[in-house]
């Protein structure tokens, strides 16, 4: 009975976790349904050049977010960092829902790019200090998971509804994710950064319990030294090599295409169908 508790608490954080992600999601493929929806509305007068900054404010936020979300992480707590996102991110949605102009758009764009930037080193660390280490890989997937999720619903939405009402229903993800952090205790992560050593030992304990692999993962945590990143680390061998690694993963990831076929899907897919009719007719 005690192990299907301490399930359910990680199972709840991690859940909070993949709320925040489908709103992340439904940020990247926003656009792919605004633009044909924007054609069709005489309010909005958009050209190409329009189009171009509305998509790619996201992403460029996105970046600055997640510089100044790894940057903040040693002076925040968990808890902060994904709260204020969320709310960052809901602004930014009800933003996109009030909006009569492109500048409008745009800083509702820029802020939830923001929001989903910041979030995402704060996502991983969260789940990966709640979870035990069998649980940990399928609660990360989550988080990938809800990037997957929130773009099927934002264009299933999409396709029945207005992308006013769209905007408006994706608050509801963030809302929730923000109740159901605010329930929960902070993760000993932010404890232990504080040297609140008590503290950190109850959190941990109140989601992974008193077995015997929890202790001693607990008691390798505790005694391990704080490593203090100065500016002398960004020239050390290993970081240095650790950094290009993830960087040029990270930039191949970026750079394969997958956000232009997000921000752009409704419409290069008419074009694709027009291009095959018009093989077919001939």
């Amino acid at each position: 009975m005690s192990e299907r508790k301490y399930f359910l608490r990680q199972s709840t954080a991690a859940f909070a976790c993949f709320l925040e992600s489908i709103g992340c999601g439904v940020v990247m493929s926003f656009t792919g349904t605004l633009f044909p929806q924007l054609e069709a509305d005489r309010h909005f007068v958009i050209d190409k050049t329009d189009e171009t900054w509305i998509a790619s404010s996201a992403i460029l936020s996105m970046a600055f977010g997640c510089i100044i979300g790894g940057v903040s992480m040693p002076h925040l707590t968990r808890k902060i960092i994904i709260t204020s996102t969320n709310l960052l991110m809901i602004i930014g949605f009800l933003t996109l829902y009030y909006s009569q102009t492109v500048t409008h758009l745009l800083i509702g764009r820029i802020l939830c790019g923001s929001a989903m930037g910041t979030s995402r080193p704060a996502l991983v660390t969260i789940v990966a200090e709640v979870a035990r280490p069998n649980l940990r890989t399928m609660f990360t997937n989550l988080i990938m998971l809800g990037h997957v999720v929130g773009a099927l619903l934002s264009d299933v939405n999409a396709t029945f509804l207005t992308w006013r009402t769209n905007a408006l229903i994706t608050c509801a993800y963030p809302c929730l994710a923000v109740i159901i952090f605010t329930l929960l205790p902070e993760t000993y992560g932010s404890h232990v950064e504080k040297q609140n050593l008590e503290r950190a030992t109850q959190s941990f304990h109140w989601y992974r319990g008193y077995d015997n692999l929890s202790r001693q993962e607990l008691t390798k945590i505790i005694n391990q030294p704080l490593n203090n990143l100065d500016i002398l680390t960004l020239f050390d061998k290993k970081f240095f090599k650790a950094f290009i690694i993830c960087t040029t993963f990270f930039a191949a990831g970026q750079l394969n295409g997958v956000n232009v076929l997000s921000l752009y899907s409704v419409e290069m897919f008419k074009n694709m169908f027009k291009t095959l009719t018009l093989i077919i007719s001939l």
